[in-house]
């Protein structure tokens, strides 16, 4: 069973005295991530650190399974380079204003020369305009380019922001949303005049744990990335799949009856059902999972819209798995089982490749 709470706690911080490092925020969270069991990668990364690794290791692999932190790492180097543009931006418009205050004056002082104009005197001044002009012609094209060179700095500066910001919403093992973005999105539903058109399903992988206890936690992860991949296939473009939890998966659906919802997760746990995983041995691994929906009118918020959910999909685990349940036709208490993931126990286990076919 999971460790509880208070037990996981002391034993983060009797592990980050055993390797002597500092019991600062950022590690105590790395290691309870890690030893929670929750992210296993994590847990094989800080293992094969060895037993003195330094904090500059530790913080490069916490930068690797935390895309938050790389994403602020990313934002400070581009406001560094957006305050730099700006202020190179602010250079070449006083070079600017400066080059129009000295053609205005050239201007002026012809046009109001007290002295007659002889002939001498306005092809003197006609130079002088025409130098004038030239002179802002050639400083308007330098400005012009300097301009361009700064858009395309900042259009740089801009797309690293924007792939900060879908990394950091981003699984990489399966290339689902993460956490994170769901939360985001069940807020916003709740936000919107029209929340009552919206319904939540969640999925499990079923006996997920058993795969890992059996070929390990890299085919573990290439049945991730194979259901993941069949759900985007059997939804609609544009509809986001986010992976909220180690095997469980949720997606967002709009305008759509609880029939059609049941319908189109019932369409999605028959493909995975078929989909047809094997191991390097020929063997085919059954993989099914088990899904519940609930409509957005049945709950207040985005939390209660995805325990209710949640209650459905663990009726479906409860009923046999592999199957669908609606959340309105349950008639049940409160699940209050604590801990869904096992520990983590290193074990002998027979190496495989998982693929489709």
């Amino acid at each position: 069973m999971t460790r509880p709470v208070q037990d996981l706690g002391e034993a983060v911080l009797a592990q980050l005295k055993k390797l002597g490092l500092s019991n600062m925020p950022s590690n105590y969270d790395v290691f309870y991530h890690a030893m929670s069991g929750s992210d296993p990668n994590l847990h094989k990364a800080l293992n094969e650190l060895g037993p003195m690794p330094s904090q500059s290791d530790i913080d490069d692999v916490a930068d690797e399974h935390f895309a938050q932190r790389s994403e602020v790492k990313v934002i400070h180097n581009a406001q560094r380079q957006l305050s730099k543009q700006i202020g190179a931006l602010q250079t070449m418009a006083s070079a600017e204003a400066a080059e129009m205050r000295t053609f205005s004056e050239n201007m002026s002082n012809v046009l109001l020369a007290k002295e007659s104009i002889t002939q001498e005197k306005a092809f003197e001044a006609l130079g002088t305009l025409i130098k004038a002009a030239k002179l802002k012609s050639e400083g308007t094209d330098s400005l012009l380019k300097d301009y361009a060179e700064q858009g395309v700095m900042l259009t740089q500066v801009r797309k690293e922001l924007e792939e900060a910001r879908r990394e950091a919403l981003s699984d990489r093992t399966t290339g689902a949303l993460n956490r994170r973005a769901f939360d985001d999105a069940l807020t916003a539903i709740y936000e919107s005049k029209d929340y009552f058109q919206y319904s939540l399903v969640m999925l499990d992988i079923d006996h997920f744990k058993k795969v890992n206890d059996t070929y390990g936690h890299p085919a573990g992860d290439r049945v991730l990335q194979c259901v993941a991949a069949a759900v985007k296939q059997n939804l609609r473009d544009g509809v986001p799949l986010y992976r909220y939890g180690g095997e469980e998966f949720g997606f967002i659906l709009r305008n759509l009856d609880s029939d059609i919802v049941g319908k189109v997760a019932d369409r999605i746990r028959i493909a995975i059902q078929k989909m047809g995983l094997k191991n390097s041995n020929g063997t085919k691994l059954n993989v099914t999972i088990s899904l519940g929906f609930c409509m957005a009118d049945q709950a207040d918020s985005g939390h209660e819209l995805m325990e209710k959910a949640d209650q459905a999909l663990y009726a479906s685990k409860a009923l046999g798995r592999n199957q669908v349940t609606d959340f309105a036709t349950l008639d049940l208490k409160r699940d209050t089982t604590t801990g869904r993931y096992e520990m983590y126990h290193r074990g002998t286990r027979p190496k495989v490749d998982i693929t489709v076919g």
